[in-house]
């Protein structure tokens, strides 16, 4: 993914992810701080990378 983004003239400045399986199926539970809808990836992406969230936006996967 990076390289072909690299390919296009684009850069990432980090890449988050969880490594926790969800258990259930309930989507709106938040098992773990760090899968979705849980905001522990992007508090640590705000940190680490200095970010503002007040003035950043973030897309999405899915319609909700």
């Amino acid at each position: 993914m990076t390289d072909a983004l690299a390919a296009g003239g684009a850069a990432l400045d980090g890449i988050y992810y969880c490594t926790v399986a969800p258990q259930q199926d309930d989507p709106e539970l938040v098992e773990h701080p760090e899968r979705k809808p849980g905001p522990m990836m992007l508090v640590r992406a705000s940190r680490e990378l200095h970010l503002d969230l007040a003035a950043s936006w973030m897309a999405g996967d899915s319609l909700s």
